[in-house]
């Protein structure tokens, strides 16, 4: 499509994109490419290529071809003025290709034959070499489709040659502990770390093994790709064929906020149905925060900083696939951000750390609101119109100790009440499961300590009781014998 097309669609005095214009062809060897990620109705990529004084262009849906997906579709836009190489910036609501348009990748490529003629046959073959990819790909015309081109990977093994010497030899892990964070008192600065967004969600840590099989595991090691279909196309995203990644499922409220209650509607359930459902009512986004494996590379020991430059690398964020960001060194202005806008805390990492597969003060978290999970202990008789049960008896456990945390009264609707009923009530026993058994108002029904609850409460009270407690879900990511008070383990640990 023609320079012209690129004009006659926009309005330069409204669009922040470059007018332009065709300009004389630079010299051999200075061939420039751009991929930019174009967030408009739906996310996609944008491939131009330096042509003939112009930006050749393709509009590519899902990204770049990668070893799991080597053939995607391409479609071919008006040429752009080479002054969009560096275009980044919002295209106003209304407009053509109205959303916002970041630079992913850029650098230059090596093309094989003369590019007027590649592109007149319709197939032209080019290795690109930018900033974070670095490989063989070709673009081959779908003869009597139109503008649909495909974008095709070639020699799978000499995709990001460089990343294959970062880290050390490994075969790929079956299983990685999930790495925790110890609990912050207050929020800070700090040259050293880097800052991220707490989400309100579920672990995850995802493999992606080289046959295209895809395992989403939760902390507790419980598969849950089948549960979020949303994610079935993640090898789509990864310039990679082995990878393993950490990061944390969530289901985003209105204001585009992580909230767990939100999340219970996608927890638990098995039923193909059931899950189709909820998708379509409740869509979950996966949102990754680090990389531990790539390619036969054991990424781990690496520094954070590293690890988080080689995630972007092989990373090409879409729909329901994320990538956490983050900021360095203003810890105090994140966490105030993040408090007014309704966020549960911020993340302070680490920047030189490793990757541990346990607690570590590497990692603290930073809570705007007081909020944790808690272990249920029984409940007590219903009073006035409510059914099931008034509250719930909450603990926490200290060495193997179930310590007594408060009655947890409110956060409940009227079919939260029956299902949490259903469970507790076969694991009824006659034995209080508290080290020093409480006395609540109303009479009591223990249980076997089997189910976690997640609550959000004021504070702590000097008795050690949680003050104005909230339920919020059940967890099923989580053993109760995990379950301790969190101020406890911060002040042991420092």
């Amino acid at each position: 499509m023609s320079f012209e097309e690129y004009r006659r669609r926009r309005r330069f005095t409204v669009t922040p994109e470059p007018p332009g214009k065709v300009e004389p062809t630079r010299p051999p060897g200075g061939n420039r490419f751009v991929i930019q990620k174009h967030d408009a109705t739906h996310i996609h990529y944008d491939l131009r290529l330096e042509m003939g004084g112009v930006l050749k262009s393709w509009a590519c849906p899902k990204g770049l071809a990668t070893p799991h997906y080597r053939k995607k579709l391409a479609v071919q836009v008006e040429d752009h003025p080479l002054a969009y190489i560096d275009f980044e910036g919002e295209i106003p609501e209304g407009e053509y290709g109205a959303g916002k348009v970041a630079i992913w990748d850029r650098g230059t490529y090596e093309i094989f034959e003369d590019p007027a003629a590649a592109l007149e046959k319709g197939a032209l073959t080019v290795l690109l070499e930018g900033g974070k990819v670095s490989g063989e790909f070709t673009l081959v015309h779908m003869k009597g489709k139109g503008r649909n081109w495909l974008v095709l990977l070639n020699k799978i093994e000499r995709l990001n040659p460089e990343l294959r010497r970062e880290g050390r030899a490994a075969a790929m892990p079956a299983r990685v502990r999930p790495m925790r964070a110890e609990l912050a008192p207050a929020p800070f600065d700090s040259p050293e770390h880097l800052f991220e967004i707490k989400f309100d969600g579920i672990r995850a840590v995802s493999y992606l093994a080289a046959d295209g099989s895809l395992s989403i595991m939760s902390r507790n090691q419980n598969e849950q790709s089948f549960r979020y279909p949303e994610f079935a196309n993640f090898g789509k995203m990864f310039l990679a064929g082995e990878i393993v990644v950490d990061g944390e499922i969530v289901v985003l409220d209105e204001q585009g906020v992580s909230r767990f209650q939100l999340l219970q509607g996608r927890m638990g359930l098995t039923g193909a149905a059931e899950i189709a459902r909820a998708r379509e009512a409740l869509p979950a986004r996966y949102y990754i925060f680090d990389i531990l494996y790539l390619d036969g590379r054991d990424l781990t020991g690496l520094p954070l900083s590293l690890r988080k430059e080689i995630l972007m690398q092989v990373f090409m964020p879409h729909k329901y696939l994320g990538l956490s960001e983050w900021i360095q060194g203003d810890g105090k202005a994140f966490f105030g951000a993040a408090r007014e806008l309704g966020l549960e805390g911020v993340m302070a990492k680490s920047k030189s750390g490793p990757y541990r597969q346990k607690r570590s003060r590497d990692w603290q978290k930073i809570k705007a609101v007081r909020e944790q999970e808690f272990v249920i202990g029984g409940y007590t008789e219903p009073q006035g119109g409510r059914p099931y049960f008034g509250a719930l008896l909450v603990g926490f456990y200290r060495g193997r100790d179930l310590f007594y945390a408060g009655h947890v009264g409110t956060g409940f609707s009227d079919e939260t009440l029956k299902r949490l009923y259903g469970l507790m009530e076969p694991l009824e026993q006659r034995q209080a499961p508290f080290s020093v058994a409480p006395r609540p108002n109303q009479p009591a029904h223990w249980i076997r300590p089997r189910l976690v609850a997640q609550v959000k409460f004021t504070e702590w009270t000097r008795e050690g009781l949680l003050r104005q407690p909230v339920f919020l879900g059940l967890r099923d990511d989580i053993r109760p014998s995990q379950v301790v008070r969190e101020e406890e383990r911060g002040r042991l640990a420092g």
